[in-house]
């Protein structure tokens, strides 16, 4: 499973605990991969800011990548308006445990940037336009679908049809 997502989308917020979920409930099968990519739209001028504080988080290893694309996520109705949302976000990355100075020389790096410019490219290369776009073996699911029932039912699907076990389901 693939995720195109904006930091700054609010249908993007509120798939993230869904995603995070079937992430969960899928994660020890070794036939399910989760890739998030980071696809922030022009019309956010906040977005690209906050996939590279992610990015930068990252860079601490890949557990932080995860802690901060949730406070992002889960904070998103606090920063997403806030001319101060930089500040906010270094205290995500101190809550977080970071070191924040390594973090704020990362944010402004280009290693960070970069990967968030590759995910953004792929995005284009696979016609995204929107966000939340999740695609499923090749094939995007209808927004309709992006729900916890919907997508373990596709990707139970999938597995099945590789004859693999899905996931624990209750």
């Amino acid at each position: 499973i693939e995720e195109f997502a904006d930091f700054q989308c609010g249908s993007c917020a509120a798939a993230h605990p869904v995603l995070k979920e079937i992430a969960s409930a899928y994660g020890g099968n070794k036939n399910f991969k989760f890739i998030f990519r980071s696809f922030p739209l022009q019309m956010h001028d906040k977005a690209y800011d906050a996939a590279v504080a992610a990015e930068a988080a990252g860079m601490q290893g890949t557990t932080r990548y995860w802690q901060m694309q949730d406070q992002i996520f889960t904070n998103q109705s606090l920063w997403a308006s806030n001319s101060s949302y930089r500040d906010l976000f270094a205290g995500y990355a101190q809550k977080i445990g970071l070191d924040v100075e390594k973090w704020k020389t990362d944010m402004s790096g280009t290693q960070a940037k970069q990967r968030v410019d590759q995910d953004m490219a792929r995005g284009r290369a696979l016609g995204v336009s929107s966000t939340p776009t999740v695609i499923v073996n090749g094939r995007p699911v209808p927004f309709a679908e992006v729900t916890s029932a919907g997508l373990r039912r596709i990707i139970d699907a999938e597995l099945q049809a590789a004859n693999v076990p899905a996931a624990n389901t209750a």
